[in-house]
């Protein structure tokens, strides 16, 4: 069966193409939205480190994690226990939905149209 449609390309009329040529202004939003990224990536690793050193007992890094979630304690902490574990991991995860969620409403906003 033939294809019915000119292989021609066909200009675009004024108004849709400065439509199409706008979404060159997104740009500096979405280097701004990659360097934001990028900084909540290096967060997340260093709570990371800082969650595995405290769980060997490295005594910085946990006043590090204490002081990060801000958790107020009557006693000082000397050692990692379940609330900080928590807190911790509840703060890496929410790191890790807001990135997730993030990329993907700004790749569903991006994403043509499909013609059905």
């Amino acid at each position: 069966m033939a294809d019915t449609r000119s292989s021609v390309p066909h200009p675009l009329k004024p108004l849709p193409n400065l439509i199409f040529a706008s979404r060159w202004l997104q740009l500096p939003l979405y280097l701004g939205l990659i360097a934001a990224q990028a900084v909540y990536v290096f967060h997340f690793w260093v709570e990371l480190v800082h969650l595995l050193e405290a769980a060997f007992g490295n005594q910085a890094a946990l006043q590090a994690l204490i002081t990060s979630i801000g958790y107020k304690a009557d006693a000082p902490i000397t050692t990692l226990n379940e609330t900080v574990i928590m807190l911790v991991v509840l703060g890496l995860i929410d790191v890790v939905i807001s990135r997730t969620c993030s990329s993907w409403s700004s790749s569903v906003a991006t994403r043509p149209l499909s013609r059905v």
